[in-house]
């Protein structure tokens, strides 16, 4: 586990998108690195021959333990003395808010109170593989594994419910996440594919009907609400295609199927020249608020640029999540860049090393977000598929009041020399030319000297001070821009 950086910052209250900035606040998990040992493939001598990876789902629980589906690798083998063969077992891993593995992690057998049980392996013609891992409003763990759809008590990784297509009569095929609309008390999941149905569930997963008869496109990751005019919509990500995010609708979601309503995440550029259409391709879809309508979705590296003359410019829109307002359709907030793989094995291009994880959040291929609000401040817990990691990304109007968490690209270092007698040198970093000011105050909060203020452009910077004309004593020097305010102490000897 990485440690976080801890710093003086002045609060303010409201939390609000678009007028702040994101506040990283660690590498959670790097399966790359020391990490895969949390997850080992364990062979039926006890040895260990590989490990799992690929994170495709995360969800952080009510009691802060984080949930991980892994679509790659294993977690066991076992062996099947009746059928006389060995099988290769694909949990479901839970660790504890201190990165420990649950008591009972990973979850690979499955028994539930009318009796039945199932085994979540490789060889299974109905799961296998995480293909989505969403939560329920109530906490319950919703895991998709290949066709397969599980509910697990999020307290004791017990399980309560299972259903797959099969069961009521339709082909099993790969699945998306499961999405919770807790106005109905449903449950919506699809297919990865094309011209395939959405199926509707209640709580308790058993089959209730047919939402949409066919996708038009390709899609990994859905969402659900009811609107407050009681409108049913269902969101879908077009992975594999990138042709934004397609909106259902239903008036009577109960009981009438939803019908194609309009497509989002396309934003068209005209020039003198040319139209530039950037198509989002959003590879997961997690709500931040489902009753404002907020939505967050991250972008695969690949999204889709289309021009009528000319080359296509870069995909502006690509790695970054994106925090969507489907009600206007409005852009309130985004992070995040792209982690350069040149492999499957892991490497990275030199100009984007590994340690870029620590200090900013990556992506190639995004698999959900879990999402809560602490205080005054939203919490981003996010997983990739390819960069093989779970990051937490902080993001608030501006500072939080004593947090570990700072701003992506400011910092303030500690005055050297200190102690200092009469000058020292300050460095800083800024993300963006800004209008800053770095003042020095004494232990009462009187300002006692002014060391900067004015314009400042972006990247790191080095200032004198003089307390040539103060007295021995600690002080603190402050570093303000806009609404952003970090502080650090000095002490001057004479």
């Amino acid at each position: 586990m990485k440690k976080m950086l801890a710093v003086m910052l002045v609060l303010c209250t409201a939390v609000a998108f678009g007028a702040g900035d994101y506040y990283f606040g660690e590498l959670m998990y790097h399966w790359n690195g020391a990490d895969s040992a949390l997850v080992p493939y364990t062979l039926l001598d006890g040895t260990t021959d590989g490990y799992q990876n690929m994170p495709h789902g995360v969800v952080v629980d009510p009691d802060g333990k984080v949930w991980v589906g892994f679509y790659g690798g294993y977690s066991n083998q076992f062996e099947r003395t009746a059928l006389g063969d060995t099988i290769r077992l694909r949990g479901l891993h839970c660790f504890m808010p201190n990165g420990t593995p649950a008591s009972f992690s990973p979850i690979e057998f499955l028994e539930f109170d009318d009796g039945t049980k199932d085994t979540i392996y490789a060889e299974s013609v109905a799961n296998g593989s995480c293909r989505g891992l969403s939560a329920m409003t109530t906490g319950e763990i919703l895991m998709t594994a290949w066709s397969t759809i599980y509910k697990i008590d999020y307290a004791t990784g017990e399980g309560i419910a299972m259903w797959n297509p099969a069961m009521d009569g339709y082909s099993l095929a790969s699945m998306t996440e499961a999405a919770h609309d807790p106005e109905l008390g449903l449950i919506y999941a699809g297919h990865v594919g094309a011209d395939k149905p959405v199926y509707v569930l209640d709580e308790d997963l058993a089959f209730v009907g047919v939402a949409i008869d066919t996708c038009p496109t390709l899609h990994r990751s859905i969402v659900a609400r009811t609107t407050s005019a009681g409108i049913g919509q269902i969101f879908s990500g077009t992975i594999w295609n990138g042709q934004g995010i397609f909106v259902y609708e239903s008036d009577d979601p109960e009981f009438t199927m939803f019908d194609l309503v309009d497509t989002l995440g396309i934003e068209i550029v005209e020039t003198d020249s040319n139209t530039i259409t950037y198509k989002a391709w959003p590879s997961c879809l997690d709500w931040v608020d489902m009753d404002e309508g907020l939505l967050l979705y991250g972008n695969y590296s690949a999204s889709k640029v289309y021009t009528d003359t000319l080359t296509a410019p870069v995909a502006k829109h690509a790695s970054k999540w994106i925090l969507m307002d489907v009600d206007d359709e409005s852009v309130l907030a985004e992070f995040g860049g792209t982690m350069l793989l040149t492999d499957w094995e892991g490497s990275v291009s030199e100009t984007v090393p590994w340690d870029s994880l620590d200090n900013r959040p990556m992506s190639r291929a995004p698999r959900n977000a879990s999402i809560k609000v602490v205080g005054d401040h939203y919490e981003f817990v996010i997983a990739d598929f390819d960069v093989n990691a779970i990051q937490k990304v902080v993001w608030s109007d501006a500072g939080v009041e004593g947090s570990e968490y700072v701003p992506y690209g400011f910092t303030l270092e500690q005055n050297y020399p200190n102690p200092f007698n009469p000058t020292t040198s300050i460095s800083f970093n800024i993300p963006d030319n800004k209008d800053i000011s770095i003042d020095v105050f004494d232990l009462t909060g009187k300002k006692v000297a002014t060391v900067f203020n004015g314009r400042m452009e972006a990247g790191t910077h080095n200032l004198t001070f003089d307390a040539s004309d103060l007295a021995s004593g600690t002080y603190v020097y402050q570093l303000t821009a806009g609404s952003f305010t970090v502080s650090r102490k000095m002490t001057l000897v004479k």
